[in-house]
């Protein structure tokens, strides 16, 4: 995995944060932008995206960072109630609300 810079979903979390908490949003964008992240363009990540989006009846886009947390061993947190309710079962997913640092 190489280190690039995550602007695609930089975009995504800091949607998310200013919907829920929007007085913490220019400090949470501050945090994204110094950090440094892995980045995966494997073609197993994909065909798992793939299928999950298949499976669920949803968006491609939201099923890649699923896949990614299955594919490496590691856990999607998600404000996205309705894909948490038809991914669950898939394992690697935890609620945000559920979710404690």
């Amino acid at each position: 995995m190489d280190a690039i810079e995550p602007a695609h979903w930089v975009a995504e979390v800091v949607g998310v944060v200013t919907r829920l908490e929007p007085n913490r949003a220019i400090a949470g964008i501050a945090l994204l932008t110094h950090s440094r992240f892995s980045t995966t363009t494997s073609r197993a990540v994909y065909r798992r995206a793939a299928q999950l989006s298949g499976l669920l009846n949803h968006h491609l886009f939201d099923t890649l960072y699923h896949a990614v947390a299955l594919e490496e061993g590691a856990m999607l947190v998600t404000a996205d109630e309705d894909y948490f309710a038809k991914a669950q079962s898939f394992g690697s997913i935890q609620r945000l609300a559920d979710f404690s640092a």
